[in-house]
């Protein structure tokens, strides 16, 4: 994919989570978190802050995926 295609799936991933708890639970559970993890390995910079500020917002409240 290319980069502006992953920074758009981001922002749409937070965009989901921040609109309610149950849609953070819903991205977990579907196996969201090592997708955005693995994308912290990029060589765009503007991925990786992106990937981690929606990592960030995605395990927010939930004490057991911030291991």
């Amino acid at each position: 994919s290319s980069e502006t295609e992953i920074l758009h799936a981001l922002k749409y991933v937070e965009h989901i989570c921040q609109k309610s708890r149950s849609n953070k639970h819903i991205a977990r559970s579907a196996g969201l978190i090592p997708l955005i993890v693995d994308m912290l390995k990029s060589g765009s910079r503007r991925v990786r802050c992106k990937a981690l500020e929606t990592l960030r917002i995605v395990v927010e409240e939930d004490a057991e995926n911030k291991v």
